[in-house]
Parts: C-alpha cells; sequence; structure tokens
C-alpha cells in the first residue's frame, strides 16, 4: 500500500492575501472575486449612476444661473402697486421722484377670455405697455414676428402659445369681463421672464 501523501497545495496570492481578513471579509473578497462578470457589471452600474448624478446636478446649476442672469437682465421690479381705478401720468411721476424709487412705470392690465374652439375658452391676462420700445422695468423682448404690435395687434408670450392653439398670423377672437367681443390679429411671440412663472397656471399672456 502507498503510504506517501500528497505534495501540499500552492497558495495562491489571493488566498495568501486573504489571511490577514476576517472570515466574513474572506468571503465576501472571494465572492467579489469569483464572480468577475457580475462584480464587473455591478461597478459600471453604480458608476453610470454616479456619472448620471454629477449630469442632472451640473445641468441644473447651469439652468439656475442662467435663468437668474435672464430674471436680473430684465430689470425686474421690487414692488407693484395695483390700482382699480385710473389715474394719470402725474402719479407716476410722483412715484418716481421720490428718493427711494429709481425707476417707476405705468401700465394696464385686462383679463379676457381667448377662444381657442367653438366652446372653447382660455383665460389670458393682456397688459398694455405704452412704449415697447422705451421698457424701464421687468422687460418684454421680442422673439419673433412684428415688433412693436399696432393698434388691434396682439403679441403672445412664447411659453404661452400652446395654450391658444394659434399661430402667428391667426386672428384671436376675444371677450372682456363686460362681456364686450372683438377680434385682433396676431402679429408675433414676446418673451417674458415673469410671465412665465404663471404660463405654468394655465394663464396665457399676451400684449
Amino acid at each position: 500500500m502507498d503510504t506517501t501523501t500528497a505534495p501540499p497545495q500552492r497558495q495562491t496570492n489571493t488566498s495568501r492575501a486573504l489571511r490577514w481578513f476576517s472570515p466574513r471579509w474572506r468571503k465576501v473578497v472571494r465572492d467579489l472575486w469569483e464572480n468577475k462578470l457580475r462584480t464587473l457589471l455591478v461597478v459600471l452600474s453604480i458608476s453610470v449612476g454616479v456619472f448620471a448624478v454629477g449630469m442632472i446636478s451640473g445641468t441644473q446649476n447651469i439652468l439656475m444661473g442662467a435663468l437668474d442672469r435672464a430674471y436680473a437682465e430684465s430689470n425686474p421690479s421690487h414692488a407693484t402697486l395695483i390700482s382699480f381705478t385710473t389715474f394719470d401720468q402725474n402719479l407716476v411721476d410722483s412715484i418716481a421722484d421720490m428718493p427711494e424709487v429709481a425707476t417707476a412705470e405705468a401700465r394696464g392690465a385686462v383679463f379676457v377670455r381667448l377662444q381657442t374652439g367653438p366652446d372653447e375658452w382660455q383665460l389670458a391676462q393682456l397688459t398694455i405697455i405704452p412704449d415697447f420700445d422705451d421698457i424701464q422695468l421687468d422687460e418684454v423682448r421680442p422673439e419673433s414676428g412684428k415688433w412693436p404690435p399696432e393698434k388691434g395687434e396682439i403679441l403672445i408670450e412664447r411659453s404661452a402659445l400652446g395654450l391658444t392653439q394659434a399661430e402667428v398670423g391667426d386672428t384671436l377672437h376675444l371677450k372682456t369681463p363686460s362681456g364686450k367681443e372683438r377680434d385682433v390679429q396676431f402679429v408675433g411671440l414676446a418673451y417674458d421672464m415673469y410671465a412665465m412663472l404663471y404660463v405654468i397656471d394655465g394663464l396665457a399672456y399676451g400684449y
């Protein structure tokens, strides 16, 4: 009977390295090493997730910076006084003469319903700007089409175009709160940083 003993198995570098770990960690490392493909897929998945989160965060920072710059460039007003009665330019001038006030500007506004179908209406606010070429506060800029609009013509804030279901060149039918109706020519699009906040709530803006 052969009583020779088998030579001891040669330890690999991995086995020798695992001697310094606790049994729990030796099992973890061994499982990862023996399932290289699965380990690689997990590492790649985590890397893609981290990269995606970084891209989203970076894009958000860029967009927020662009919005902040666009808002500042519109020369936003710091206060708005609302009057439900008419007033003249003298009131505006007296406010502008106050030492605490750098600029004052008057605008008119009216809520109307804009017809988008046979029995469909869209709520809209029409802002009356005295001089489109000399806007001092809350600047409204031309986007496309005609600028400035003439009497009987209207501009629509670009983000509200989908609400109006209209295209530049169309005739829009409006109805005022008093029940008066009239047609206006849709001649162009405008860009209003302030109005975009309200378009999200379903309110169209026109000028």
